[in-house]
This record gives C-alpha cells, sequence and structure tokens, in this order.
C-alpha cells in the first residue's frame, strides 16, 4: 500500500536561511537553535505517519506530528520523538516529557503513527512507546 507523499512548506521568509526543501525530503541547516519550523502541507489521518531516519547522534532533534501549527516551539508539537545528543530517546507529548526511551544510532529509522486513532512511536519498525 503506497502512503501520501508529504509536502513540506516553510512558516516564514526567515527559515528559508535554516532549512531546505527538496520533494519531500527536509534538512536542517546548521543552527543551535530551535529553529526549524516547518509544516507539512497535507494532514495525516488516521493510519498515517511521519517517519526519519537519525543521521547523527550529536545534536539535539525533534519530529512529530500536531494536529495545527500553533508555533516553532518543541512545546508546540503534539506527539513528538526527541532525539537527544546523548545517544538517547525522549517522548515529548504537547510539551510534557514522557521520559527516556532507550538509545539510538545513526541511520536508526523512526516513525510517529496515528495507528487506528492510537498515537505509537517505532524505532525500527518496533514500536517503543
Amino acid at each position: 500500500m503506497a502512503g501520501e507523499q508529504v509536502v513540506w512548506k516553510y512558516m516564514n521568509l526567515s527559515n528559508y536561511d535554516r532549512l531546505t526543501i527538496t520533494g519531500n525530503t527536509l534538512t536542517k541547516k546548521l543552527s543551535a537553535q530551535w529553529d526549524g519550523a516547518a509544516i507539512s502541507a497535507n494532514p495525516v489521518y488516521n493510519n498515517g505517519y511521519v517517519e526519519f531516519k537519525a543521521i547523527e547522534v550529536n545534536k539535539n532533534r525533534m519530529l512529530g506530528l500536531s494536529s495545527a501549527y500553533t508555533g516553532s516551539s518543541y512545546l508546540n508539537i503534539d506527539y513528538a520523538i526527541y532525539l537527544q545528543s546523548n545517544g538517547t530517546i525522549g517522548i515529548y507529548e504537547v510539551g510534557i516529557n514522557r521520559g527516556v526511551y532507550g538509545t539510538y544510532a545513526a541511520n536508526d529509522v523512526f516513525r510517529v503513527a496515528n495507528d487506528n486513532n492510537v498515537i505509537r512511536y517505532y524505532k525500527n519498525g518496533t514500536i517503543f512507546y
């Protein structure tokens, strides 16, 4: 079953200096801030998901699903995987830290999915939260 490809959208003009969007690939340029602020132009419905690969393990990053764009802070992401620069995996839900759930390595693949109206978090195809 083929999934719908994400269509990324810059949230403001200043993000052109912070992000590169090529097709369905979003790449964060060098910056030490939580300033990505990109959203999908198409919604994620029931049984939809966002998936990404960890390229390196020495940077903090968050990615997840939200019902609406309310700001570029991590506090505004409804369901987020937080890859920490110490190699650990955190979960944040509406800005609340749900804890640490193991470690990760470069090339691990993560998914935040809406599975039959239940949010699940995957690492390399295995549910971990």
